[in-house]
């Protein structure tokens, strides 16, 4: 009897989960509507004259095997089929396998673009989208709808001439227009301190005549008796007349007598990091796409110089600069050591998703969108509804080591602390708590804390950072290191860059990284700091020459090369630095209209310098933390940090 029983509950157990299976595919799929970009202008500031605004539709959960048509109403004060033309309905394709994408953002979404059709001579315009309901799907509760904005073209833009200069408390801020207009400009601004105790924010406005282009910002700034340079931001609030065009924001460094500012040595090692990420990426930058070695060296010799670089200005940085501005300003801003939520709020205040399309990866504008639409920490990077992973992202990418210095800045001296604040940071990043990319990244940034120490060398450096290692991870740097070490006397020999390369791109090789990660195999976190500490090895510190060396190893030179001058700039400074090395990078800043930041590399050192002291002060009235961290306060003061 109990034998029949179980044999008829067998049989039975694989229709019912037949059944089930059965009803989740044909459930419907969830239907999500949000604004990737808000506003659809045309602009002779703009490359093409033209930007699009964009929906994204998403869909998940449900029947996964076919297109699904989605229907919407459109409304707005714009006319459809006259000042833009779009269709009520979009079809979905059947989502497809993750293992490779447009570049415009995370599958399974559909993209609408909103073009500006006509140029107006009437006011502003706007699109609205709204869900409607279908049998075929479920519409979602919450992101259902959408409103875009077209810019009347009639308006000329205004903007600063340049987003960035330098002066005294007396200086002229230049002023444009794209086009002269019939009627005078009026242009609202604001003037504030990147640390708002600093100074109280000002407000006034400038008038651009009838017919003209340009006018002047007088700045007269009162001092604040601060012994050091000020950065103050410049932002345009509102306009008539002219819409705000692409420098919306000015960042004025105020020039003050720094001769009696006392700093310790560790300021110095904060600006080396800087430069010598900097340096790395923008150098880095004009070889990223060379290929290989043998072809850097057709094209340049050996290659050692700022250059031009797919649209980007002489000096510029890249991409991974972009996301490490991002954390210097949450830093700077908090005065502190931060978390994932203070990193997030940056990004949603500071993200232009328009202007990182011309500096940044998909991705970047993916979880900044996240993040806008209200996602929340603990769901990303992955969100469900809004597709998942970005298609472009993915594990054991180096980004906690190329990215992430401004946590060893204001962690200088700790290592713990910038093992903790590596975790922390990487939950915006990485789908798995144990991403190897953490603890590798929490390595090299514990190696940078250290680097910063008066009387660091190279092997104190390395060997305190190897304690954080498992052994797995300490055989594998120590096998980087010991390539160094057979070069060590002629740190360009070009074998030296031979044999570090094989050991991640030779299937031979125990380390072979295609055997380790799918995406990105040239910027893995393995293959970033082995060679960055191998080349701290080879060049004891010297920056532009372990820029040169990883810029001329080919694979992912810009990243390598940011990884590699940052940890040498924390050990020896500025000491090896050239002036041009600055100016270069100065004028790159200036001329680079894409960057979330234009805060110039001294003063982003200046900031993440008082940022440590400002930490340190709080920590030594903190009645726990000055107890758990009392030798840690007591090597801080006996090095010169003032608290």
């Amino acid at each position: 009897m109990y034998r029949n029983n179980l044999l008829r509950l067998l049989l039975i157990i694989p229709f019912f989960l037949l059944a089930i299976s059965y009803t989740n595919a044909q459930s419907k799929p969830t239907i999500s509507l949000v604004v990737w970009d808000g506003i659809a202008r045309e602009s002779d500031f703009l490359p093409n004259d033209l930007k699009p605004a964009e929906f994204y539709f998403y869909r998940s959960g449900g029947d996964r095997s076919t297109d699904i048509v989605v229907y919407y109403e459109i409304s707005g004060t714009a006319r459809n089929g006259y000042d833009f033309s779009i269709r009520d309905n979009i079809r979905l394709s059947a989502p497809p396998i993750q293992t490779s994408g447009s570049g415009r953002g995370t599958p399974p979404h559909t993209s609408l673009l909103v073009r500006p059709t006509i140029k107006y001579t009437e006011d502003n315009k706007t699109v609205t989208i709204k869900l409607l309901p279908n049998t075929d799907y479920e519409i979602d509760p919450t992101y259902n709808s959408g409103t875009i904005t077209i810019l009347n073209s009639a308006f000329p833009e205004v903007q600063f001439k340049y987003p960035s200069s330098s002066g005294t408390k007396s200086s002229v801020i230049k002023v444009v227009l794209s086009k002269p207009y019939s009627k005078e400009v009026k242009i609202n601004y604001s003037i504030s301190s990147v640390l708002p105790n600093d100074r109280k924010t000002i407000n006034g406005n400038i008038v651009v005549p009838a017919n003209k282009i340009e006018t002047d910002l007088i700045l007269d700034i009162s001092d604040n008796n601060i012994n050091e340079n000020e950065t103050l931001i410049l932002e345009f609030t509102g306009t008539e007349n002219a819409h705000i065009g692409l420098n919306n924001r000015h960042f004025f460094t105020l020039l003050k007598d720094n001769s009696n500012t006392k700093r310790s040595s560790i300021y110095d090692k904060i600006y080396g990091i800087i430069l010598g990420s900097r340096g790395g990426s923008s150098i880095g930058g004009v070889v990223e796409m060379a290929g290989s070695m043998e072809q850097i060296e057709k094209l340049y010799g050996i290659f050692d110089e700022f250059l031009p670089y797919r649209g980007h200005p002489k000096g510029a940085t890249e991409d991974g600069i972009e996301r490490q501005k991002l954390i210097a300003t949450a830093v700077i801003e908090k005065q502190d050591r931060i978390t994932a939520q203070d990193l997030a709020n940056i990004w949603i205040r500071d993200f232009d998703v328009y202007k990182n399309t011309f500096i940044g990866m998909p991705y970047d504008r993916t979880l900044a969108n996240f993040l806008k639409w209200g996602v929340k920490l603990t769901d990303m990077p992955n969100p469900s509804k809004f597709g998942g992973m970005p298609y472009d992202l993915g594990g054991q990418i180096h980004l906690t080591a190329r990215v992430f210095h401004p946590i060893p800045a204001i962690n200088a001296g700790d290592p713990q602390g910038a093992m903790e604040d590596t975790k922390e940071l990487a939950k915006l990043y990485y789908e798995k708590d144990d991403d190897d990319a953490i603890i590798w990244g929490g390595i090299y940034n514990a190696a940078l804390t250290l680097a910063m120490l008066p009387g660091s060398t190279v092997n104190s450096v390395i060997d305190g950072a190897l304690k954080f290692a498992t052994p797995e991870i300490r055989k594998e740097i120590e096998a980087g290191l010991s390539i160094a070490e057979k070069y060590s006397s002629d740190p360009m020999n070009r074998k030296f860059r031979e044999d570090i390369n094989n050991m991640y791109a030779d299937p031979a090789s125990p380390y072979y990284v295609n055997n380790r990660m799918t995406r990105y195999v040239g910027s893995s976190i393995y293959e970033n700091v082995t060679c960055s500490f191998a080349i701290l090895k080879i060049t004891n510190g010297n920056v532009p020459l372990a820029v040169k060396i990883a810029n001329n190893r080919a694979r992912d030179t810009d990243c390598t090369a940011a990884s590699a001058g940052a940890i040498a700039g924390a050990l020896t400074g500025t000491s090896t630095i050239p002036k041009e090395w600055i100016e270069n990078l100065d004028a790159g800043l200036v001329n680079n209209p894409w960057s979330v930041s234009h805060l110039t590399d001294e003063a982003t050192a200046q900031y993440l310098y008082r940022a440590l002291k400002n930490k340190l002060t709080r920590m030594s009235k903190d009645p726990i933390e000055s107890v758990n961290k009392k030798d840690y306060l007591s090597l801080m003061r006996k090095i010169g940090v003032e608290f």
